[in-house]
């Protein structure tokens, strides 16, 4: 038998295969079209896959999975090469494999086939881990339910089709769910959770999605006509949390914004005008359900004037630059911080959530970005003349920048314009929410890497793939959503713990490195190190402080000790 395992076409059936990128079962069609060109070199009769997998939290039926990856027309023979391997869960993937009708592999033969055996092994265990990490990250852990990312993913599958303007959109949190948790205990609570969350499913029709975004809020796509009866459903939902010892109902109302979708709206326009009316109905002391309409679009007056005033505010450079540090763990000093932009405006401070979200939508953020780069170069300019080291400052830079076909060499240029040099830069961009603005992305991203800019992804697991923006972009920086941090402090959830670890190991093995923002407890730092991240962010050290203030930080670097 020729040997071929490292030979050109083995190098092709790897490629091909790996490059697939399909989930663990779909996997082994590739495997079967591809194993056709290199059977009969190896004398392959035929090759069997055997999965078992116990129940996880990830997946609660387990995992049993056989299938035939190659039958030779000419029959097997008895020479055998059985190769068994240890999923890493507690289960049990076996891969055996027979020579072909009338042949008996030899001893070097057998080592080639065990070597492809653990080749296969390798791509089915790595396709099975992205799956379950994709999973996880459209999925709420605890409810099974999509989470945001599954949520905005089906609602543009919907206005792909062209169906979304079909359905009425909610989003809705339970009303004094700590009742309820105080009657049954905090413990508990998760698994009143799971009831609603069933109870809430059993109530939708086919064509009709539920989603839990965290905590005690969920959202809905109902059929319009059926929008009063489940706004009905929603107020006095009837729920049975059973406990070890008993049945408890429970009656749970719930504070509902609505909007009823039209025609050529968007998800990120139908998430807002549901988070709006949601905020509309908790404020409101009488109403339970608020619709969104026109009348509403008084309360966003507000976001018109900053509109409005936002060039004059630009000129007179009312924006600020305030850099908040990052930590270094093992050693407590410095070794890198956020700008922020603060607005002070008739001598009051505007909060950036008020006017940065609007900046987004209406592409005055573009200017803001480079008002911002502007400012930090001149600041680390600055900085050096005075004899002190800079540290690698992250400038965020919205994805609508991405429209600009020349916005890599337009942020390399005001880099230039203050002499400094380029690893002092760290453009964060922000995740994509689609796939639209992929090639702009990448070229964006890799023109950075040749300039030695660092980059780094904001928002980590928010975005529409993550996984694929781990394998197709080299970051250099991850920065984890503040949501996963808040997750497992708050519920203890090892499943959560279980994912984040995951994530932040995949992170340190492709060689880039993880950071976890709003860092605000010594409990919290010690969880993320003992997970392996080891660069923070957040009050715990620091909070974001004026240039002055952080001329003094960057003159002391190190900080007090915390763990």
């Amino acid at each position: 038998m020729e040997i071929i395992l490292c030979s050109e076409r083995f190098r092709k059936f790897y490629d091909n295969v790996e490059r697939s990128g399909l989930p663990m079962e779909a996997l082994t069609d590739p495997i079967r079209a591809e194993l056709v060109h290199i059977a009969p070199d190896l004398h392959l009769g035929t090759m069997l896959c055997e999965l078992s997998s116990p129940p996880m939290p990830y997946n609660e039926k387990g995992v049993t999975l056989t299938k035939e990856l190659y039958i030779s027309k000419n029959g097997c023979s008895e020479s055998t090469v059985r190769n068994e391997y240890s999923t890493g869960d507690n289960g049990v993937a076996v891969i055996t494999s027979r020579a072909e009708s009338g042949y008996e592999w030899n001893e070097d033969e057998k080592a080639q086939i065990g070597f492809l055996h653990r080749c296969l092994y390798v791509l089915f265990g790595r396709a099975r881990l992205t799956e379950i990490l994709r999973n996880s990250l459209s999925t709420d852990a605890l409810t099974k339910l999509p989470n945001t990312m599954g949520f905005l993913a089906i609602g543009n599958e919907l206005f792909g089709q062209n169906k979304l303007h079909e359905y009425t959109a909610m989003y809705f949190n339970l009303k004094n769910f700590r009742c309820v948790n105080s009657q049954i205990g905090s413990k508990n609570g998760d698994i009143a959770i799971k009831a609603y969350a069933a109870a809430l499913h059993e109530k939708l029709h086919m064509g009709e999605f539920a989603a839990r975004l965290g905590g005690d809020n969920f959202t809905l796509l109902i059929r319009k006509e059926r929008t009063d009866e489940m706004i009905s459903y929603l107020k006095n939902a009837l729920i049975e949390v059973a406990l070890e010892s008993s049945v408890i109902p429970f009656t749970i109302g719930a504070h509902i914004g609505v909007y009823y979708i039209q025609q050529g709206d968007k998800m990120p326009f139908v998430m807002n005008c549901i988070s709006t009316a949601a905020s509309n109905a908790r404020r409101s002391p009488t109403a339970d359900a608020v619709t969104f309409t026109p009348e509403i679009m008084q309360k966003l007056q507000r976001e018109h004037t900053l509109t409005a005033a936002f060039p004059t505010a630009l000129k007179d450079r009312e924006f600020m630059v305030y850099y908040q540090p990052k930590v270094d763990l093992n050693t407590s000093r410095m070794c890198g911080c956020e700008a922020l932009v603060r607005w002070k405006r008739d001598g009051a401070i505007i909060p950036p959530m008020e006017f940065i979200p609007l900046f987004e939508r209406d592409g005055n953020v573009c200017a803001l970005d480079f008002y911002m780069l502007e400012n930090v170069c001149r600041d680390i300019n600055e900085w050096i003349k005075q004899g002190l080291e800079p540290v690698t400052v992250s400038v965020n830079f919205s994805k609508t920048h991405l429209h600009n076909p020349n916005i890599a060499q337009d942020i390399l240029s005001v880099i230039r314009k203050y002499n400094i040099d380029t690893r002092y830069i760290e453009i964060e961009l922000t995740e994509m929410s689609d796939f639209s603005d992929y090639n702009a992305f990448k070229a964006l991203v890799s023109e950075m890497k040749h300039n030695g800019v660092v980059t780094s992804i904001d928002d980590f697991g928010t975005g529409y793939s993550s996984l694929n923006l781990l394998t197709d972009f080299m970051f250099d920086v991850v920065k984890l959503d503040k949501s996963f941090l808040d997750n497992i402090m708050r519920s203890h959830s090892k499943t959560d713990e279980i994912v984040v670890r995951n994530i932040i190991n995949m992170v340190n093995e492709l060689g880039m490195k993880a950071i976890a923002e709003g860092v605000e407890t010594v409990e919290q730092a010690k969880l993320l190190k003992d997970i392996g991240c080891t660069m923070v962010q957040g009050y715990l050290y620091d909070r974001p402080m004026c240039g002055e203030d952080f001329l003094k930080r960057l003159a002391a670097k190190d900080y007090e000790k915390k763990l």
